[in-house]
């Protein structure tokens, strides 16, 4: 719970003066007046004339903080006025409020007999902001409120309909069920290596080449969502999971299973650099190097993990409507806000095709503002995230193809690509990860392959296919007939980036390839180990580089610096840190400054 001190800033924000006193007027000062509960401050006079904003702030927050006093408040409250408390404790946001009158059929700006508009002092307790308006004469509000105050008064109402999931017996009128658990186990092990093993390009923006996803498609025989008529469609899946593998290290000597499972729990830790803004690639305007703001990443790995409490939400076997997901995430107060709202509102923006009459006509850019925040951010994150995680083959998904009635980008059909989610189902795999089931009964079918090690050189056949196996072979060495490959030093190190990963490899050559190796290989490996960080990098070091030849003459003559200073080749020279003020000061007697 926040502070006393916060809360009350917070109220002192969000509340003039004027809208304090009218407040305690109408409603406040009936804690004091019919001595119903002891508002607890001393040498504050409940007299109207004398208080101040300081005192009337701290009368509010007390309300605020206590769910007795704020219990008691709203037994002096209209029913149109709890109306709006109790649509913004479990929705939040920010209304318009002609649309928001119109939505829960209320009144909150009225007019005097000289037509002069007000706000309804009932209604003070929410913020109102005043916005421009095309005609100069008039203007319109939006109305908040605090996100603080909301979450500290939310127990005194009750939940409302979605507060909980809410299963439906099989989803209905989709054009596309998907169920990815069998094939993901079968083929989780070589996604990973293909991802990682050198065979996806990508662009100076960093964005996946066509043909590598084509090429990972064909090569792990993945079934995409969408068909390939759908040209902005027809990767989906691959791009996803490539984005997903790409960072991650994992230990190689694991059952599929155990791998799955290990990778599915990545997307929690805070080693993982898998950024969220992947799964949006409509939201332009971030910048090349946004994802090194230390606010993103907490923001990001926060959002991560209520995006993944919401998979440990689901029930086993049973369909939830999308609806319901976006509703339980929004009531439980998830944080899903991956953006500073800031500057979502000032750099962040999609290109969007505006409508007239009955057709869209035109595209605009337009900037996330906080009216926006959810429609365009929130809710396609959540999608997006649950077509991730039935690429990792944990919940089975019903959806169409993306459609979007309210935004849409420009030239589509659709503001996200993921619009078209309709259902998800925690299956029995899922079941296992979340951590329902200990067990989950998986058949992992092994493709035959035979290999055959040359005794005389470093040269391998293949009889048979296994894709896993195969594509290991590949990473390690160079072809040379259909089925022969010859292993040197250079192409068993490709990719290698220290001694750990070399030894993995080598684990996964004695794994998969043979554990038992002719007196060649096994040379041929402890070779390769032996030859590991023989250059040790000296951080306690600098390196110069001279080119006046008197100073030169002087380092090699002097007996104080050529104690001090090593001498490389090309006119560099080494020296310790801990003597370059020795140097310095040495030098110095010469007339040299460094």
């Amino acid at each position: 719970m926040p502070s006393k001190e916060e809360i009350e800033e917070v109220v002192d924000k969000a509340y003039s003066l004027d809208n304090l006193k009218k407040l305690y007027r109408d409603y406040l000062y009936n804690f004091d007046k019919n001595n119903e509960t002891k508002l607890d401050f001393k040498d504050i006079s409940f007299s109207q004339q004398k208080l101040q904003k300081k005192e009337l702030t701290k009368i509010l927050a007390e309300v605020y903080m206590s769910p007795e006093y704020f219990s008691k408040l709203l037994t002096y409250l209209p029913k149109d006025v709890i109306k709006v408390f109790k649509m913004f404790v479990w929705e939040g946001g920010k209304y318009k409020l002609e649309e928001l009158e119109k939505d829960l059929e209320l009144k909150m700006l009225l007019a005097n007999s000289s037509g002069n508009k007000f706000i309804n002092a009932s209604y003070l307790f929410f913020n109102f902001e005043k916005i421009s308006s095309f005609n100069s004469t008039n203007f319109d509000y939006k109305v908040t409120f605090p996100s603080l105050i909301r979450d500290l008064v939310r127990d005194s109402f009750d939940t409302p309909l979605g507060y909980h999931l809410e299963p439906v017996k099989e989803p209905e009128g989709t054009q596309f069920v998907q169920k990815n658990n069998s094939s993901v186990i079968k083929y989780i092990q070589l996604y990973y290596n293909y991802v990682n093993g050198g065979n996806i390009s990508f662009s100076k923006q960093d964005k996946i080449s066509k043909v590598s996803m084509k090429n990972m498609k064909e090569y792990c025989e993945i079934k995409e969502f969408y068909g390939p008529e759908d040209k902005e469609l027809e990767f989906i899946k691959t791009e996803i999971i490539i984005q997903y593998l790409r960072d991650i290290t994992i230990n190689q000597q694991q059952t599929n299973l155990e791998l799955l499972k290990s990778l599915v729990f990545k997307f929690i830790d805070p080693n993982v650099t898998y950024f969220l803004d992947n799964l949006l690639p409509h939201i332009r305007g971030k910048g090349n190097d946004f994802r090194q703001n230390e606010d993103y990443k907490s923001r990001n790995l926060e959002v991560r993990k209520a995006v993944f409490s919401l998979i440990k939400e689901l029930p086993q076997e049973e369909w939830i409507s999308i609806e319901s997901i976006e509703k339980f995430a929004s009531y439980r107060n998830l944080f899903l806000q991956l953006f500073d709202e800031s500057f979502a509102e000032n750099s962040l923006y999609f290109d969007e095709m505006k409508r007239t009459s009955n057709s869209y006509t035109f595209s605009q850019k337009t900037y996330i503002k906080d009216d926006l925040y959810k429609e365009i951010i929130i809710l396609p994150l959540i999608k997006a995230s649950m077509f991730l995680f039935s690429a990792l083959g944990i919940i089975d998904i019903a959806y169409d193809k993306p459609t979007n009635n309210s935004y849409r980008q420009k030239s589509q059909e659709y503001l996200s690509i993921f619009d078209g989610l309709k259902f998800i189902k925690l299956n029995d795999l899922g079941s296992f990860v979340a951590g329902y089931t200990e067990t989950v009964e998986v058949e992992e079918e092994k493709e035959e392959i035979e290999i055959k090690l040359d005794e005389d050189r470093l040269l391998l056949t293949t009889f048979g296919n296994n894709k896993f196996v195969s594509l290991f072979i590949e990473s390690i060495s160079e072809k040379i007939a259909d089925n022969k490959y010859k292993i040197s030093f250079s192409s068993f190190l490709s990719n290698c980036n220290d001694k750990d990963e070399l030894e993995n490899k080598i684990k996964t050559f004695k794994a998969e390839i043979s554990s038992t190796l002719p007196w060649l290989w096994t040379d041929f490996f402890n070779k390769l180990v032996e030859r590991t960080n023989l250059f040790q990098k000296k951080t306690d070091m600098e390196i110069f580089k001279i080119t006046d030849k008197e100073i030169i003459k002087i380092i090699a003559e002097d007996k104080v610096l050529k104690s001090l200073i090593l001498k490389v080749e090309n006119f560099f020279v080494a020296i310790k840190t801990t003597d370059l003020t020795a140097v310095k000061k040495r030098l110095e007697e010469f007339g040299y400054l460094i």
